[in-house]
């Protein structure tokens, strides 16, 4: 198997590859991002037997205020927040 490095990977994703450990640092700007960006690189590089450590963190990236008008009700503000998603996974070759 070609070193990630070398190896076209989805949007938002990094990866690296030492001594039978290949690490990978996937972001999305939505959770379903994330998943799809996840499955692709563990499809393509999870082989059977492979230990598989997931780090996930959902960090707020932004928010946006709404002042809440409704026709025939008193104003409600409400704040709408954005996130961005990223996870870390390590891949372990089993030891011989």
């Amino acid at each position: 198997m070609p070193k990630p490095s070398f190896v076209q990977h989805p949007d938002g994703t990094v990866g690296s590859e030492h001594l039978g450990v290949r690490v990978f640092s996937v972001t999305g700007p939505s959770m379903q991002d994330l998943i799809d960006r996840v499955a692709v690189i563990l499809g393509e590089h999870l082989d059977s037997g492979d230990e598989l450590h997931v780090c996930f963190n959902a960090m707020q990236n932004g928010s946006r205020q709404h002042a809440g008008h409704k026709l025939l009700q008193a104003p409600r503000p409400w704040t709408e927040l954005f996130f961005e998603y990223s996870a870390l996974l390590v891949l372990r070759a089993p030891s011989a």
